[in-house]
């Protein structure tokens, strides 16, 4: 870790000391609408990172990973059916589908509310920003990590046309396109399409010889885009169907032999089952068949007979009201969105059915937003507004252990785990943000939201027959566990931002802040066990930064120092009231101290460096809540929160030239780097997941103006085999790796 800090740092001040070319460009300038108005990133007191639509198309970023791999202190988690960010420590580390992250997700300023919703491909994106600390005062339902906001292409009244198509080493095609223009003078449209199709993918299972991962994906926006002189109005529709088979869970075995006379092998103890997955046996050697004991020792393969699969469909859209008011501009934003999620796992990874999980959750969304953005006078600025959300949620989950080689000495239950049940929210906030400009270099920022979170839960989790039915595969009760009837809770809260901005000149703005932000109480609701109820969680976080541009504004400099006080963590742990499935709890409290920086230089009109690096010190703090493992119980006080690396590292170089008059030449390479993180909050050696490095190159050649080019590119091109995913349950273990070296070709022409 030392010799790539030095490398990295060393990099960094031979680029700071080097002398610009005579040919050196000046950076442009990134436009974000992090406030809710159009203002330049460089002038915002607010760590926010930007991606233009070049930047996205080039990374091929359509899933949250791409994202996240250019974010230093962010990471991307993902299981089969939940898809979350975690930005600087703070995220979602649930794999049931009803809760809400502490990372919002906005699509075109409509809140997402869970995250299996954004499991569908992006495409057709104009720009994607990332923005850090609690966004309480303006978006969401008021998060306490930050915001990653999505804003898909505009109609045009030029028209416009595009098409681009890749196909990978994996046997999976790609293809997105879009029309756009005038239908009569004040009226637009664009139409845009994404198509996944494969025939093959990166993952083999062993059991049917299938590969897994393999896309099939379909979905589809239309718009109409109405200019009225004072009124701009903007209708969008969408639906997508992804039925895809899905990254597949690798289960290490964890028994010695006979589980006696100890259980639990030792190699689990000292990490050898992270190594080689293989290390330990699976059932203790006491399944019908040796095979399915010992999981492959190739990181991409498996051996299950319950194929990770999604068979999900969405749609919805939002109508969008612009209104110039004369004295203030008035916006309306009512959204509606509907997601069925109909997805399978094989849990433990076997060839039994021994813990094979069907997710279901069918959610419809209503969102209203509206806010009014104007001036009082010429130094001061501001944003009031009142936002609605209600969720009608219901969900049925299931997990078969029918055939369970170990149900008789684990005394687990004779069918199936489950839940099913129905859950109700309604939302409702009112928030104020505003700007004073007391000197030409001195300027407040003072953000107000107060919150009405009311949330109702109607179910039961039993055990149940094997005796699936209904397009649900909903099972009889063979005997009830817990149930809810109409249990219910309110939460209120008051966050607000005091932000302090000083511009001595204009490429320069330091700035300093103290934010709230909180998330809603809940219930958890896990198969088969107890139905408990957690409390809000609030933080309040210290922010100090810089923003400058250096050498004739071909180098940007933006550093970032932060301290965050988290009370009431909602976490998901092993819990004595929940022994066979993790349950959300509050765990007590955390400390976090970090620092980042994001570095971009220019020397030339043809170069591009970008490098990012992040630093997170973290730890639990007053918890009296011991945690249930193989070792027995954890304490939790001390121990580092889940997905929180120490250092993370990010970079991109581009380089761009023509060839002849009408050929241009683009070489692209970009890395990310991200130091060993523990998954669990118990912090053992089986919930750590090691360093690792990936990086992906890409060459293109195209028309000048920009109109067409092909590209041969890579991903994970050193091969790099690494966890993105882990979870020790109480009688197995499973974790996911990244994708393996993946190459492709691509082909776009935009008229």
């Amino acid at each position: 870790m030392y010799k790539l800090h030095n490398h990295i740092l060393s990099a960094v001040a031979f680029s700071l000391s080097a002398t610009s070319a005579v040919n050196a460009a000046v950076l442009e300038e990134i436009t974000v609408t992090a406030q809710k108005r159009e203002q330049s990133a460089q002038d915002i007191g607010l760590a926010v990172t930007a991606f233009d639509s070049n930047t996205l198309r080039e990374t091929q970023s359509t899933d949250i990973f791409a994202i996240a791999d250019q974010l230093p202190n962010v990471q991307a988690y993902a299981s089969v059916n939940v898809r979350s960010f975690t930005i600087r420590g703070i995220g979602l580390n649930e794999f049931d589908s009803h809760f809400d992250s502490p990372v919002a997700v906005h699509m075109d300023e409509v809140f997402i509310s869970k995250p299996f919703m954004v499991s569908m491909p992006f495409f057709d994106m104009g720009r994607a920003e990332a923005l850090k600390g609690p966004q309480g005062t303006l978006f969401g339902r008021n998060t306490t990590g930050g915001a990653v906001n999505f804003y898909t292409q505009e109609p045009t009244q030029e028209f416009t046309a595009g098409i681009d198509f890749g196909v990978d080493s994996h046997d999976r095609y790609r293809a997105e396109g879009y029309v756009s223009g005038g239908i009569t003078e004040q009226l637009s449209g664009r139409f845009s399409f994404y198509l996944g199709e494969a025939s093959g993918g990166p993952y083999d299972n062993l059991y049917d010889g299938e590969e897994l991962g393999q896309w099939n994906q379909k979905a589809f926006r239309g718009q109409l885009l109405w200019d009225l002189d004072e009124t701009q109005i903007r209708l969008l529709v969408h639906s997508g169907r992804d039925k895809s088979t899905r990254m597949p869970f690798k289960g290490p075995g964890i028994w010695n032999p006979g589980l006696a006379p100890a259980p639990f092998c030792d190699a689990l103890f000292s990490g050898g089952t992270i190594d080689n997955p293989g290390a330990c046996l699976k059932f203790g050697g006491l399944g019908p068949d040796p095979s399915g004991e010992v999981e492959p020792s190739d990181p991409h393969t498996v051996n299950q007979d319950y194929a990770p699969k999604a068979n999900n469909e969405a749609y919805g859209g939002f109508l969008r009201i612009d209104h110039d008011l004369g004295w203030a501009d008035l916006t309306s934003i009512t959204a509606f969105e509907t997601f069925d999620q109909d997805s399978q796992e094989d849990s433990d990874s076997s060839i039994y059915v021994s813990a094979n999980t069907d997710w279901y959750a069918t959610i419809d969304q209503f969102t209203q937003e509206l806010r009014l953005v104007g001036d009082l006078s010429e130094q001061w600025h501001y944003v009031a507004g009142l936002f609605y959300e209600h969720d009608e949620l219901e969900q049925f989950d299931s997990a078969n252990l029918i055939g369970h080689p170990l149900a008789g000495p684990l005394a687990l239950p004779p069918g199936r785990l489950a839940a099913e049940f129905t859950q109700e929210v309604d939302s409702y906030a009112l928030f104020v943000h505003s700007e004073y400009e007391f000197s030409e270099q001195w300027k407040l920022n003072l953000g107000l939201r107060y919150t009405i979170d009311e949330l109702t839960v109607d179910g039961m989790t039993f055990v149940g027959n094997d005796d699936p039915k209904g397009d649900r595969d909903r099972v009889s009760v063979l005997f009830p566990v817990d149930s809810a009837n109409n249990a219910d809770r309110r939460d209120t809260d008051f966050s607000f931002k005091l932000g302090l901005d000083w511009t001595p000149r204009d490429d320069l703005l330091a700035y300093a802040s103290l934010t709230t932000g909180y998330r809603a109480g809940g219930y958890a609701v896990p198969f088969g066990g107890v139905i408990t109820e957690f409390d809000p969680e609030e933080m309040t976080a210290w922010e100090a930064g810089l923003k400058s541009r250096w050498l004739d504004e071909t180098l940007q400099v933006n550093l970032a120092i932060f301290f965050y006080e988290y009370e009431d963590l909602q976490v998901n742990v092993d819990d004595p009231l929940s022994p066979l499935v993790p349950i959300t709890r509050n765990i007590g409290e955390s400390e976090t101290f970090g620092f980042e920086g994001d570095i971009w230089w220019a020397p030339t009109e043809y170069w591009d460096f970008k490098l990012g690096f992040g630093y997170l010190d973290a730890e639990f703090k007053k918890s009296d809540r011991a945690v249930t493992t193989y070792a027995g119980p954890i304490g939790l006080e001390g121990k580092r929160p889940v997905n929180t690396p120490e250092w993370t590292y990010n970079g991109l170089v581009r380089y761009e030239r023509p060839v002849t008059g009408k050929l241009n030449l683009t070489l692209m390479l970009d890395f990310q780097w991200t130091d060993e993180r523990f998954y669990e909050v118990t912090n053992q050696t089986f919930d750590r997941a090691d360093s690792y490095y990936v990086a992906n190159a890409r060459i293109a050649l195209g028309s000048s103006d920009g109109r067409w080019d092909i590209a041969l590119w890579g991903r994970n091109i050193t091969d790099e085999e690494y966890i993105s995913y882990l979870n020790n349950i109480g009688f197995f273990a499973i974790n996911q790796y990244g994708e393996p070296a993946t190459y492709g070709l691509s082909f776009g022409y935009h008229y």
